[in-house]
Parts: C-alpha cells; sequence; structure tokens
C-alpha cells in the first residue's frame, strides 16, 4: 500500500498521473472532430448535394478493369447498369477467358463467375448486398444506424477523417473522408480517386482494391446517369430462375 502511494505521489509530482498537458491537448483535439453525420453530410454537399443525388434513378457505367495477382495481371472490360431503388447488374469480361455477372432484381442477388457457376446470396450476405446497391449516396441515413469520427489518418499522403458507421445489416465500415476535399478517399480495403462531374454531382471514376494479395483496378471512361435501362438487364436469367424457384 505504501509503494502504491508513494508511485502515485512520483507520478503525480512528474505529471506522468492525471490530466497532463499533452493528455488535455488530445482530448480538445478529440472534441474539435466533426461528427460523423457532419463528415458524411459534408460529402453529399461536395459531391452535389442531397437533392442532385435524389434525382439520379438509374446510372450506367463502362472502363476496363486490371487485376494483379502473384506477379501475374489480367484484365478486360467492365459494365455497369444500376436503377433505383437497389436494382444493379454489373459484367466483367476477359478476353479468352469468359464473362462473369453479378446481379439483383432489388430482392434477389446472385453471381455467374467466370467458368459458369451460380450462386445466391441469401441471409445477412442478401442484406448486406441490397443496401451496397443503393445509388443514391445522400440515403446513407437510411442504411447506417450510427456513425462516428474516431479520428484522423493520413490516407496516400492525405490527411482523413475517419468514420465508422454501422449498416442496418450489422456491417461494419471504416471509411476515410479528405479533410481538405470532403471526398470519400478510402472504404475499408476499397480506394477511390479520379472524382468528375456525371452531370449533376461527383463521382470516383477509379476504384482499387487491395486484400491479401490481390489487385483490383477498375478504371471508368464514362458514367452517364438517368438513361433508359431496358427492365430485362435486372431480370434472373433461366439458371438462376431455376435455382431461386422462379418460373
Amino acid at each position: 500500500m505504501i509503494k502504491h502511494a508513494t508511485l502515485a505521489c512520483l507520478m503525480a509530482l512528474t505529471g506522468v498521473c492525471g490530466p497532463t498537458l499533452s493528455a488535455q491537448r488530445k482530448n480538445a483535439a478529440q472534441e474539435r472532430l466533426p461528427t460523423g453525420e457532419a463528415v458524411l453530410d459534408r460529402y453529399i454537399e461536395t459531391t452535389g448535394g442531397a437533392e442532385a443525388w435524389g434525382k439520379i434513378k438509374t446510372i450506367s457505367a463502362k472502363g476496363t478493369f486490371t487485376m494483379m495477382s502473384q506477379g501475374r495481371t489480367m484484365g478486360g472490360s467492365v459494365t455497369l447498369y444500376g436503377c433505383e431503388p437497389n436494382l444493379v447488374s454489373m459484367e466483367i469480361r476477359m478476353a479468352g477467358v469468359g464473362r462473369s455477372v453479378q446481379a439483383s432484381d432489388g430482392k434477389n442477388a446472385w453471381e455467374i463467375n467466370l467458368g459458369g457457376k451460380v450462386s445466391i446470396k441469401s441471409g445477412k450476405e442478401l442484406e448486406t448486398t441490397l443496401e451496397n446497391n443503393n445509388i443514391n449516396e445522400a440515403n446513407w441515413r437510411d442504411r447506417y444506424i450510427s456513425s462516428q469520427t474516431n479520428g484522423t489518418k493520413k490516407i496516400d499522403g492525405e490527411e482523413c477523417f475517419e468514420v465508422i458507421v454501422t449498416t442496418k445489416a450489422g456491417k461494419t465500415l471504416v471509411s476515410y473522408y479528405s479533410k481538405k476535399t470532403g471526398f470519400k478517399v478510402k472504404e475499408d480495403n476499397q480506394v477511390f480517386k479520379d472524382y468528375k462531374d456525371v452531370g449533376s454531382v461527383l463521382m470516383p471514376f477509379t476504384q482499387i482494391t487491395d486484400e491479401d494479395g490481390l489487385k483490383i483496378s477498375i478504371k471508368l471512361r464514362e458514367i452517364k446517369t438517368n438513361v433508359d435501362i431496358p427492365p430485362e438487364t435486372f431480370e434472373p436469367p433461366p439458371q438462376v430462375k431455376g435455382l431461386l424457384g422462379i418460373k
């Protein structure tokens, strides 16, 4: 007991214990951080505003991708169509290999890999996919149940706010927003770059994912909004209907 009391006195005298100046500065800095809601709202305003985002009902995008793993590089084309509220169809093609599709009709979601194998998403995976398919970025309050600014961090040399959100599907995402521009720079292991004007909003034309030694880079050459998309674009193909029990 005497030893602990003596240690406490020494710590107090030397400034090791209690609210030191450095701790006070740290606490003050934390207090000055914007809320998660403020960072997310700034991102929406920076990229065009909630009204502009709300006017987007469909989206189409075309570009190329490269995939690097274990010293090998492959690539091909990527085409994406989206329609409110959560219909999506993304196709990738690789010369000499084939095509892969990930899609959703708003209720179901499925994937057809390069080998033609079909997989149907269910449970939390389906719930998360449908959440992610919402093309209206301003609807973030409909997707997240919480958001918190956790501090700042440099991403590729750019000072960013780190924001942790939890989705309604129960998934936790860690995102980084530029202090200077307000743009989303990174979300989990996906980096966003090259924001450009797409009519009424700004969107990233480059997306880079790096995970477990696999690096995928998507570079879009065009993004269009409010284009006519045939409804059958999002309909499950026969092999998917069979697994879903749809006639």
